[in-house]
């Protein structure tokens, strides 16, 4: 019986002698069959999506608890994780919808705290969140 939580990251369908089945590569690199189940009139490939979808949603909702991330941050924990870059980009668009992440806030908060806590320049500023992968139109706006 396998008692612990595997996180998976990819999806291979495996047809032998008309057999349909499907394993996921989890974060360890190892291929295994997927836990969950399927939900009612869903496919085996759309379970598989689904439960890949959910791994990573959760990979990145523990990474944001610890504490606030850009959105570039997010996906490039995903894509490390072996998350499929298009489930990655789904995750981060349904984050951005519940507003978990949001760059321009980041940005906000970043400023505020450099500024005052670590006396950073401007300049110094631009450059740590430009290596954040904040976007260059985002820092100008709120720097000026």
């Amino acid at each position: 019986m396998i008692t612990e939580k595997i996180s998976c990251m990819g999806i291979v369908l495996l047809y032998n002698n008309s057999q349909k089945e499907v394993l996921i590569l989890n974060s360890e690199g190892e291929w295994v069959y997927p836990k969950g189940h399927l939900e009612k009139d869903e496919t085996l490939l759309d379970c598989a999506v689904r439960e890949v979808f959910e791994e990573a949603r959760i990979k990145a909702i523990k990474y944001l608890g610890i504490s606030k991330k850009t959105e570039s941050e997010v996906r490039e924990k995903l894509v490390l994780s072996n998350c499929d870059a298009e489930i990655a980009e789904q995750v981060i668009e349904y984050l951005k919808d519940l507003n978990y992440i949001n760059d321009n806030d980041y940005v906000d908060a970043y400023i505020r705290q450099n500024m005052r806590l670590f006396k950073f320049s401007i300049f110094e500023i631009k450059q740590k969140l430009l290596q954040k992968g904040i976007k260059k139109y985002i820092i100008e706006e709120k720097i000026e």
